[in-house]
């Protein structure tokens, strides 16, 4: 990361409120190494601040997150996969760990390991017109970043079957009637 590149990911806080947003709007916020380790370590140093009441994960730009960015995986794929998971599923760990309760503010896209993300807060509220898919079936892998543990306590072993399995898209009306999202909004009203 140079002086002109900005981070990947923006913690603000508000009071008792940190806000976590993902910030590769060129990308739809497709996470990478850097955004990984970042995430990863923001929410650890949260962990360890009795201050925080309430985290909120939201994305910069047009989407929430579009998954893992698959430029990590080019050179080297295993490897490529190693460097991006290892930080990202601490991340997850230690999101689910958090004494405070997590709200995903959705909007745009959530695809693949965005959409893990978000299963995995609390509370998630989503924009109108926003995208959903597990997507990880369409790249001929399993789910990863803790879907495969948070979708079928969330609806179900035969549903997240399915949704696992098929890599639909589905709507916000959908996923709310499936229950993947709590409540969904005018986008205006989304923050």
């Amino acid at each position: 990361m140079t002086a002109t590149t900005p981070p990947p990911l923006l913690l603000e806080r508000h009071g008792a409120i940190a806000t976590l947003r993902f910030n590769r709007p060129g990308a739809l916020n497709a996470i990478d190494v850097p955004m990984a380790t970042a995430l990863r370590d923001t929410v650890r140093s949260l962990a360890q601040d009795d201050s925080v009441r309430c985290v909120v994960l939201c994305g910069a730009g047009k989407g929430f997150m579009a998954g893992g960015d698959l430029a990590t995986l080019r050179a080297d794929p295993v490897q490529g996969a190693r460097d991006l998971l290892a930080p990202l599923n601490e991340a997850v760990a230690l999101l689910a760990q958090l004494n405070a309760p997590v709200i995903a503010q959705v909007h745009g896209v959530a695809a693949g390991a965005g959409l893990s993300l978000m299963l995995q807060a609390d509370f998630v509220l989503v924009a109108e017109g926003t995208r959903f898919n597990l997507a990880y079936i369409n790249l001929g892998t399993s789910c990863d970043v803790g879907a495969s543990w948070a979708l079928p306590r969330l609806v179900g072993l035969r549903r997240a079957l399915e949704i696992a399995m098929l890599g639909d898209t589905y709507s916000a009306a959908e996923a709310e009637r499936l229950g993947l999202v709590n409540r969904v909004v005018p986008a205006a009203e989304l923050d």
